[in-house]
């Protein structure tokens, strides 16, 4: 794995990433890799996964969406990446269906938008492609209003694993089969209070 910054993701984290580009790689004969971020912050991490591409000297592109309600800046985002301003629940259509190759969603992490990001880009997604969801370590659930909702619903916190099992996608009840994905793994740094991710491969 390489040691490219990948922002406020953990090295762990970023090693499932690139482990997914990979198969990605090998798999799609040299097309295109279409790269979806959903919750941009700086734009770090579409940088690093840029650079990671890049290195692998493979064609790729970048789209990212955020509605920068908190005032960020991106610093980092690359320059010849596609920005779509706005709220992600809002602006699903302006991805074509079956044309995303890896969607990374890092935005709201309440349990309705978890919900409604799923619902509103699984279709985006091509056969064969990865969908990764971050805050997914049991250290991140619960914690950090999400600045929706009342402060005092653990909901508006962060809620990923709830709302993934609430969809079907975790849990004893799982029925990913049907929703049409198959889980790739789970990981974090038990060493960081922050981050994991959880990432699912659409089979059809």
């Amino acid at each position: 794995m390489s040691n490219f910054q990948y922002g406020l993701i953990s090295r762990v984290d970023s090693n499932a990433m690139e482990e997914c580009f990979d198969i990605l790689m090998k798999e799609s004969a040299n097309e295109t890799i279409k790269y979806l971020e959903i919750g941009l912050y700086n734009g770090r991490t579409a940088s690093g996964v840029k650079e990671y591409l890049v290195c692998k000297n493979y064609p790729h592109e970048i789209t990212g969406i955020d509605s920068f309600i908190l005032g960020e800046k991106l610093v980092f985002f690359p320059e010849d990446a596609k920005l779509i301003d706005g709220s992600s629940i809002e602006l699903y259509n302006r991805i074509e269906d079956n044309s995303q190759s890896f969607i990374f969603i890092d935005g709201n992490h309440s349990f309705p938008y978890v919900v409604a990001d799923f619902f509103c880009y699984k279709d985006k997604l091509k056969k064969g492609g990865f969908i990764c969801f971050h805050d997914a370590s049991p250290q991140t659930q619960w914690k950090g209003w999400q600045h929706v909702g009342d402060k005092d619903d653990p909901d508006m916190t962060i809620a990923v694993m709830k709302a993934l099992e609430r969809i079907g996608l975790v849990g004893s009840n799982h029925n990913r089969q049907w929703l049409g994905f198959d889980l790739h793994c789970h990981v974090w740094d038990e060493d960081n209070e922050g981050c994991g991710v959880i990432i699912f491969k659409k089979l059809y």
